[in-house]
């Protein structure tokens, strides 16, 4: 492993919390804008549009469930995802309605003439079961996991999928798209295993065994590795020879675990049970430093396409953003 290499340790992180915000019930999931000016956040099926700079949302869309659990930004900003437990994914395009702010008026940002509500441009239902993870791969096309056992890539202008993955045993819980290396998508699912996906084949062509249930799942940031989480333990793989590079331990599990890169892959991100983010040396597996203003379970961690910040949300409520 690369902790019994000789490398020059990290010093004591200095990151503090720029800005906590609060919404109503709990936050179970959260994307940023691909320019980081923006992120949406998603409780008791509500999206929420925030600046990070600012303390009021910009605009919210109520999803047609209050059982929705995961959302996506579009990578030019146009489009909103989301999905969760009613087995579909919903598309919205943004630039087809008005926006209400925070004073709920009406504010028109575009040209044309627009609806006061959102509506939902696609809705996708080829999954038979809940939807656990949706991700824009670019703006044409979206990637899901589902408990259905199967991932899509769904083809957003034709409104249909383009690439059904079929192999795991169990609920795939969370699915990651390959931006370095464009035919690479990989899966996390309950039976003990993450699949690496070839787009063009629609076939796995590497599986990754582990003890329990894959949580959560995230690229390196130059795509030749990916990091796990599965119980209290974090892994990181080479994808050029599909072998463990490292292991990071945290000492107690939370009920979701959630895991991201820094921005150069130095330092990866993990939470646990005490709602505390625990910042990881990748190459020497220490431990560096903690910090957290959570105060119940941290559902997920997103760090800015910019790397400048940490986004973190909670079944507290509150949206923290780490700089």
């Amino acid at each position: 492993m690369l902790s019994s290499y000789n490398v020059d340790p990290i010093g004591q992180l200095k990151i503090q919390n720029v800005r906590s915000l609060s919404t109503i019930g709990k936050i179970y999931d959260c994307s940023w804008s691909s320019n980081s000016q923006n992120f949406i956040t998603l409780a008791s099926g509500v999206m929420y549009c925030y600046d990070p700079l600012k303390t009021d949302y910009l605009w919210k869309i109520n999803c047609f469930s209050s059982k929705t659990i995961t959302c996506s930004y579009g990578t030019k900003g146009r489009l909103v995802a989301c999905g969760g437990i009613e087995c579909s994914v919903n598309i919205f395009n943004i630039e087809s309605s008005s926006i209400p702010n925070n004073k709920n008026k009406i504010k028109n940002l575009f040209r044309k003439k627009k609806k006061k509500n959102f509506g939902s441009n696609f809705n996708f239902t080829e999954h038979q079961g809940w939807i656990s993870s949706c991700l824009f791969i670019d703006e044409t096309s979206l990637a899901s996991s589902s408990g259905d056992t199967t991932c899509h890539i769904i083809d957003i202008e034709k409104q249909k999928s383009k690439n059904h993955f079929v192999g795991h045993e169990q609920d795939v819980v969370c699915v990651e798209y390959n931006s370095k290396k464009p035919n690479n998508l990989i899966s996390g699912s309950s039976d003990g295993s993450a699949r690496l996906w070839d787009i063009r084949t629609n076939s796995a062509v590497h599986t990754f065994l582990y003890e329990n249930e894959v949580d959560d799942i995230s690229f390196f940031p130059d795509g030749n590795a990916f990091a796990s989480i599965n119980s209290n333990v974090g892994s990181m793989y080479d994808l050029r020879t599909n072998k463990l590079i490292n292991q990071y331990r945290v000492d107690d599990v939370t009920i979701t675990p959630n895991i991201a890169f820094s921005s150069s892959g130095r330092i990866l991100f993990i939470s646990n049970a005490d709602n505390n983010i625990i910042c990881f040396d990748t190459l020497t597996t220490k431990k560096i430093s903690s910090f957290t203003n959570h105060t119940e379970n941290i559902s997920t961690l997103r760090l800015s396409p910019n790397g400048y910040a940490l986004l973190s949300v909670g079944w507290d409520s509150k949206v923290n953003v780490w700089a």
